[in-house]
């Protein structure tokens, strides 16, 4: 069984951060995983205040790899930076329903991601990859792509529903709507990896469905404009912890 807070603390050590947050964002986080599955850790992390002072540009990403687990993460001051721009993957770690490590201090990031949050890019943003994913399911075929559409519209129905990420499973956020029974069922045989009855149905209703929410988010309204004080000293509160 692998280890994975074992994992994390090797990083700190090595890496002298402190891993403020850890998550999964890769399927187990949506339900979709098997044994074999990998692990796709997402994670937040800081360092010591003096290696902020410097007037070289260093790298603000770190990136391990092993045999069954990927890990990438975000120094906090560029997680803060993606922040205020409401970026859609950040909003996802920060949503998932399966969390390896959660500080303090994450309590407060999740509260200036909930003031700065806009539907509106976030809407788009689903909108977009869902028709990218469609278009590129369309050529290879693969039942992930049209998976990753499906989440694409899901996604992007609740947050312009509720104005938040949805921290749900897969299969919890596809009962929470209504659908016909075909096309409920057809969404989870996707999710559990078996052969479409009717994918042609499925193809038509993600597509649908976002067209529908690209016409509904251009009346949604901008976000709060950002409070760069506010975002520092949440900044420095994180760096003297």
């Amino acid at each position: 069984m692998i280890d994975l807070n074992a994992q994390i603390k090797a990083i700190e050590m090595k890496r002298n951060i402190k891993v403020l947050y850890a998550c999964d964002n890769g399927s187990r986080a949506f339900g979709y995983e098997t044994d074999e599955s990998d692990y796709d850790i997402r994670f937040i992390y800081s360092h010591p205040s003096d290696w902020y002072l410097s007037i070289y540009t260093k790298s603000d990403v770190l990136e391990v790899k092993t045999k069954n687990i990927e890990m990438h993460g975000w120094d906090i001051r560029k997680a803060l930076q993606l922040l205020t721009k409401s970026n859609p993957s950040l909003h996802e770690w920060l949503a998932s329903p399966v969390v390896y490590r959660c500080g303090k201090e994450v309590e407060i990031v999740r509260e200036l991601a909930k003031r700065y949050f806009s539907s509106k890019t976030l809407t788009f943003h689903y909108v977009k990859m869902g028709h990218t994913n469609l278009k590129t399911y369309e050529q290879q075929k693969k039942q992930k792509l049209l998976l990753y559409s499906l989440k694409s519209v899901l996604y992007g129905e609740w947050i312009y529903a509720y104005n938040e990420m949805p921290s749900l499973s897969f299969q919890d956020l596809v009962n929470e709507f209504q659908m016909n029974t075909v096309i409920h069922n057809e969404c989870l045989a996707l999710l559990a990896r078996k052969t479409l009855g009717n994918p042609a149905l499925l193809i038509s209703y993600i597509q649908f469905k976002l067209d529908d929410l690209k016409e509904k988010s251009q009346k949604l309204g901008s976000p709060l404009s950002v409070d760069y004080e506010e975002v520092d000293r949440v900044f420095r509160y994180i760096l003297s912890q």
